[in-house]
């Protein structure tokens, strides 16, 4: 019974450090997880619909880049040479947490009577955002039109948009 205590002593501190880490960790450019990612779903021979959702921990900036990236994905996966956005949402979400207060005190007894002291510091509100992004795509072969913005060559998108964050 005691060494079992003290190995549940010594591995306890370790789950928990595992598990603050994943609570606290950044969406990386991956398939969606509980974290964030990308996810799509086919609506036609060359037609898509592509989300990428971040955690409270990455910027927009970082949603689009991975969006865009995971467009171009697509594109090339599928041997077309860019793709157009027909349709783009912002899929961000908003929320705010409550953090709880502390109280710090001590009692002391004389006789019958105890007294408490203490301090109690209040929790605080945190506001918090939640990046996404999602687009409806069609693929297309041959050069891009120049003249559409919402036209973009595959292999551009891949060269120059870090979906990494660095």
């Amino acid at each position: 019974m005691r060494a079992s205590r003290i190995a549940t002593a010594a591995i306890l501190p370790l789950v928990l450090l595992a598990g603050g880490s994943l609570a606290c960790a950044r969406t990386k450019y991956q398939p969606k997880s509980f974290t964030g990612g990308y996810s799509e779903t086919r609506l036609g021979e060359d037609r898509f619909r592509v989300s990428f959702h971040g955690n409270a921990y990455v910027s927009r900036d970082f949603v689009l880049n991975g969006l865009l990236y995971r467009c171009a994905e697509l594109t090339r996966i599928h041997g077309y040479e860019h793709f157009v956005i027909v349709d783009a949402a912002d899929d961000s979400r908003a929320g705010t947490y409550q953090a709880p207060g502390t109280y710090s005190g001590s009692s002391t007894n004389f006789g019958t009577t105890t007294t408490h002291q203490g301090v109690y510091r209040p929790g605080t509100t945190v506001h918090y955002t939640k990046h996404g992004a999602s687009a409806t795509i069609v693929l297309r072969r041959g050069v891009k039109n120049p003249n559409d913005p919402n036209a973009y060559d595959a292999a551009e998108v891949l060269r120059y948009v870090n979906p990494h964050g660095g």
